[in-house]
């Protein structure tokens, strides 16, 4: 999985994917994350910003990485319009891009030009008293949507 915005997510995806390509923009941030990750995780700093919005950066960590197509990609950094560009020309048949805070950050200007099917989830946040949107966007079809993937059983529910 390709992870543009590292935290929390970088975790949990280090629990249940086999590699995690995390691109983060702030050093501090990195650094705090490089304590907790797995042996699967892949940290790159990547000072992204406004005022210079090129991915070259980006694309040249990927040509160098033994994985260039990924199952996952989760846009929740910096530059959210311009990595979800990015991330179709990265997305593996059959996988999805997750949209973080989607209901923002030009995401609908740059997923409503393509060719892909998008779910939106709506709810609240940890510690947020608005409701944000996910949204889930793929190319025909995506593994995430398989009805023989078994519903995931939650201890003490």
């Amino acid at each position: 999985m390709l992870e543009f915005g590292g935290g929390q997510s970088t975790l949990w995806w280090s629990a249940r994917a086999r590699s995690v390509f995390t691109v983060e923009q702030r050093a501090e941030w990195l650094a705090k994350l490089q304590s907790q990750i797995g042996s699967n995780v892949s940290l790159h700093h990547v000072p992204l910003s406004a005022a210079t919005p090129s991915l070259q950066p980006v694309r040249d960590l990927i040509k160098a990485n033994p994985v260039r197509a990924f199952d996952i990609i989760v846009i929740d950094g910096h530059l959210r319009q311009e990595a979800t560009a990015l991330a179709f020309e990265y997305l593996a048949p059959g996988g999805a891009i997750i949209l973080e805070n989607a209901d923002g950050y030009g995401f609908y200007n740059e997923v409503s030009k393509r060719d892909c099917q998008r779910v939106d989830f709506f709810g609240f946040a940890p510690g947020v008293s608005l409701r944000h949107c996910t949204s889930i966007v793929f190319i025909e079809d995506c593994f995430l949507f398989q009805p023989n993937i078994p519903i995931p059983v939650i201890d003490g529910a």
